[in-house]
């Protein structure tokens, strides 16, 4: 199966900048959690350190027409974490 983008290696994907909001999180969706969890390594987002769902938001360059993706840690308390993505409108405070 091919990429939707290129891979640097396996630990770093590298997503070009979107044309539109969908554009962006269907990237997003596609990505499989080994990619999501480098790409959330490689914006700075760490996992929370207690139960429950935090939000991280990713970095302004992932922003499309005013709205920002945060990636949101599904299930902390799992050995394996499993991201998803969410939508947020106006910007989050940093």
């Amino acid at each position: 199966m091919t990429q939707p983008w290129p891979l640097v290696d396996a630990k770093w994907p590298v997503i070009g900048p979107p044309k539109s909001l969908a554009e962006l999180l269907n990237r997003v969706e596609e990505l499989d959690t080994r990619e999501l969890t480098a790409l959330a390594k490689r914006i700075g987002i760490r996992p929370p350190d207690v139960a429950g769902a935090d939000e991280w938001p990713i970095v302004p360059e992932y922003s499309v027409d005013g709205r920002f993706v945060a990636l949101v840690w599904d299930d902390p308390a799992e050995d394996a974490h499993w991201l998803r993505r969410s939508v947020t409108t106006p910007r989050p405070p940093a």
